[in-house]
C-alpha cells in the first residue's frame, strides 16, 4: 500500500467534495474545507496503513480536483455511512488487498477506520497497557495489522520520531502542547519530562480552578443540595479523626499568629479603635456601663500575699511579683520548673503519657478492628469494605465516589441534572437513538460486536456534472474517511 511515487497529480479516481476525513485533530471536514485550509497555509493530518496494514499518521501534502463526471456509485454501508465516488475509485478491503469499486458487492467487507476512547476498549485489546487507568480518557485507534488499539498520541509521536522532528532523549512523556488530548496532531505533542510535564499541568489546573471551572466549587454549583449533604458528612468525619483535629488546630493557631502581625489586623484594630471609641466612652459613663465594670473589677480583685496590694487580674498580680517582689517570683519559677520535670518522670505522669498516646487508635465501626491512625482506616476501608455508593436520587449502585458523582450529572431523578442532547441517528439494529454519528458507530461496534464495516448496497446514479477529488497523502496511498473505510488511490 505504499507507494515512492512523488507526484500524485496522476490519479483520477476519487470521491465527491463534500466526503469527509477524519482528521487526527479530531475534526471531521469535507475534502473542500480542507482545500480552503490549505490554501490559508494549515497543515491537516490523517490516518493511513502502512505496506503491512499498520494505522499511522500521515501528512495530508494537497488535496486535489481528479475528474468531473456525471455518474456516481453511491455505496451504503452498515453504520448507516453513505459514500459517493467515481468509477476509478479503489477500496481496501479487510482482507487487505486494494480493490475497484467494480468489483465491490453486497456483504463485502472494507477495512474499518475505528476510533474510540480507551477506557471503552478492554485492556488486553490496548497495544499499551500501562497507566491503563490515567489514560482512559484519551483516544485510540484500531490497527488491523495487530488487532490491538492503539493510542493515537503514541501514532503521532511516532510521526515525530520518524522524521526527526525530536527525538526519545527528549523526554519519556507524550505531552499534549495545547492542553487538548483529543488534538493528537504531530506538532501538537511534544516529548516531556515528568517534573516540567507535572508543572505545567498543575498550573493549567490551578488557573481553570480559580475560574472555577473545575473543582469542587463547580460540582457544588452544578448539584448544590448533593454537594452540601456530602460536604457536611466528610466534615462530620474529620472533625472525629484526632490527626485532622491536631492539624487543624496547629493550621488555625499559626493563620491567626500570621493574621495578628500583619499589617492588615493593625489597620483594622486601629480603624474599630476609632471608630468604637465613642460608643465606648458613652457606654462607660452609663448607668449600666459603670455597673457592669464594678462587677468585673470585684471578680478579678487578688490580694498579694507579700505585701498586701490588691490587683485585678492574674497577669496584673504576675507584674506585680516581677517588679516588686523579684526574688520571690524566682523561686516560684524554679519550683513549678522542678515540680513539671519531676511529674514527667513518675509514674502518674508516664501513664497520663501513655494514654495520650493511644489515643490515637481508632475502632472501625463496621467490623470493630482497632486501627493506629486516620490513613490508615481509610486504607482499611478501602480494602475490607469497599462497598458500592448508591445514588440518592434513584438508588442505583456505583463504585466509589467516583462513579457516583458522574452518574448524578446525568440521573433521571436528580432535578438539576444536565440534559443531553438526542439527536437523529437511530440504530438499525435496535431502537436506541443517538445524537451523533460517532455515538452511533461507537454503540454498533460495542453493543452489536460489529468489527468491521460491510457494504449494504451499491447503487448507480445520474447526477449533473460533479467535481471528484482525491487527497496527495505523503508516502501512502490511502487515506481515512470518517465513514470508516479506507479510500485507496
Amino acid at each position: 500500500m505504499m507507494s515512492n511515487k512523488k507526484n500524485c497529480a496522476y490519479q483520477i479516481g476519487g470521491i465527491v467534495g463534500s466526503s469527509k476525513i477524519h482528521l487526527t485533530d479530531s475534526r471531521d471536514l469535507t475534502i473542500l474545507e480542507i482545500m480552503e485550509e490549505y490554501n490559508l497555509g494549515k497543515e491537516n493530518f490523517c490516518f493511513s496503513l502502512d505496506s503491512i496494514s499498520n494505522i499511522v499518521i500521515a501528512k495530508i501534502e494537497k488535496p486535489v480536483q481528479t475528474n468531473v463526471v456525471s455518474k456516481l456509485i453511491k455505496i451504503t454501508l452498515d453504520n448507516c455511512e453513505i459514500l459517493y465516488c467515481d468509477y476509478n475509485c479503489n477500496f481496501i478491503t479487510r482482507g487487505k488487498t486494494i480493490v475497484s469499486v467494480g468489483n465491490l458487492y453486497n456483504n463485502q467487507s472494507l477495512m474499518p477506520l475505528k476510533i474510540d476512547h480507551a477506557k471503552e476498549i478492554p485492556i488486553v485489546k490496548r497495544s499499551y497497557k500501562d497507566k491503563r487507568f490515567k489514560l482512559g480518557d484519551y483516544l485510540v485507534v484500531y490497527n488491523p495489522a495487530t488487532d490491538l488499539y492503539d493510542y493515537i498520541h503514541h501514532l503521532a509521536d511516532d510521526y515525530n520520531l520518524r522524521n526527526n522532528v525530536y527525538t526519545k532523549e527528549r523526554g519519556n512523556i507524550r505531552h499534549h502542547d495545547d492542553l487538548n488530548k483529543f488534538n493528537n496532531n504531530p506538532p501538537n505533542i511534544k516529548r516531556r519530562f515528568f517534573k516540567e510535564h507535572f508543572k505545567i499541568h498543575s498550573k493549567f489546573a490551578s488557573e481553570r480552578a480559580k475560574k472555577g471551572e473545575i473543582g469542587w466549587g463547580r460540582a457544588h454549583e452544578l448539584h448544590p443540595k448533593f454537594y452540601s449533604q456530602m460536604a457536611s458528612e466528610n466534615m462530620k468525619k474529620l472533625h472525629q479523626d484526632p490527626d485532622f483535629q491536631e492539624r487543624h488546630s496547629k493550621r488555625a493557631s499559626e493563620n491567626i499568629n500570621e493574621y495578628l502581625k500583619s499589617e492588615e489586623f493593625y489597620e483594622m484594630t486601629r480603624i474599630a479603635g476609632e471608630r468604637g471609641k465613642k460608643y465606648l466612652i458613652e457606654y462607660n459613663k452609663s448607668e449600666k456601663g459603670r455597673k457592669k465594670s464594678s462587677e468585673i473589677g470585684k471578680k478579678g480583685k487578688m490580694k498579694c500575699q507579700e505585701c498586701g496590694q490588691e490587683v485585678f487580674g492574674r497577669a496584673e498580680m504576675n507584674h506585680h511579683y516581677k517588679t516588686k517582689h523579684p526574688k520571690v517570683w524566682a523561686q516560684r519559677q524554679n519550683i513549678f520548673q522542678k515540680g513539671s520535670i519531676e511529674y514527667v518522670r513518675s509514674e502518674e505522669g508516664r501513664k497520663v503519657q501513655s494514654e495520650k498516646a493511644k489515643s490515637g487508635k481508632i475502632t472501625c465501626h463496621i467490623c470493630g478492628e482497632i486501627i493506629y491512625g486516620a490513613s490508615k482506616l481509610r486504607k482499611h476501608y478501602a480494602k475490607v469494605h469497599n462497598d458500592p455508593v448508591s445514588c440518592p436520587f434513584c438508588g442505583r449502585s456505583c463504585k466509589g465516589k467516583g462513579g457516583l458523582s458522574t452518574h448524578v450529572r446525568f440521573c433521571p431523578e436528580n432535578p438539576d441534572r444536565e440534559v443531553r442532547e438526542v439527536g437523529s441517528f437511530p440504530c438499525p439494529f435496535c431502537d436506541k437513538v443517538f445524537g451523533s454519528q460517532r455515538g452511533l458507530s461507537g454503540h454498533i461496534t460495542r453493543g452489536h460486536r460489529i468489527i468491521n464495516h460491510k457494504i449494504i448496497d451499491i447503487e448507480i446514479i445520474e447526477c449533473e456534472p460533479i467535481a471528484i477529488y482525491n487527497l496527495c497523502i505523503k508516502n501512502f496511498d490511502n487515506f481515512g474517511l470518517s465513514a470508516g473505510i479506507f479510500v485507496n488511490k
